[in-house]
């Protein structure tokens, strides 16, 4: 009977251990969310226990997240509604900085449609000048 429960649980760690292990949080080292909120939270002289009152959490849970290298979207949208700090536009501008490629951004396309209809403007406005100009030599002769 022993012999069936030392089987399923190395089953269980080849299959299930690997997985776990692979989630570890942060892998970015410039990226440090608990860093980044306790910067901003200093800045404007709030206390752990402001902002424990402020969040509805307690001081030694304010003091845990703080050392967070990555956080949930909750928290940190919790602590910018606490600070009165967009963290998700820092978040967004180290992404930027930091990014190799090119991204996308949410107005990206409506970027795009209005350079296209400026550039067709332009051509319209040229041409409707031109057919009131042939207008007018048809009018004068």
């Amino acid at each position: 009977m022993m012999k069936i429960y030392l089987h399923v649980y190395l089953f269980y760690l080849t299959l299930f251990k690997p997985l776990k292990m692979a989630a570890k949080g942060n892998q970015i080292n410039e990226l440090h969310v608990g860093k980044l909120i306790d910067g901003v939270r200093r800045r404007k002289r709030v206390t752990y226990a402001a902002l424990a009152r402020l969040t509805g959490r307690t001081i030694g849970a304010i003091s845990t997240a703080m050392k967070r290298s990555s956080m949930q979207a909750y928290m940190i949208w919790e602590f910018s509604e606490a600070l009165k700090h967009d963290f998700f536009a820092d978040l967004t501008n180290l992404l930027q900085q930091h990014s190799q490629k090119e991204l996308d951004t949410p107005n990206g396309h409506a970027q795009e449609q209005l350079q296209q209809l400026q550039t067709e403007n332009q051509r319209l406005s040229q041409e409707l000048y031109y057919l009131r100009k042939a207008v007018d030599m048809m009018g004068n002769s």
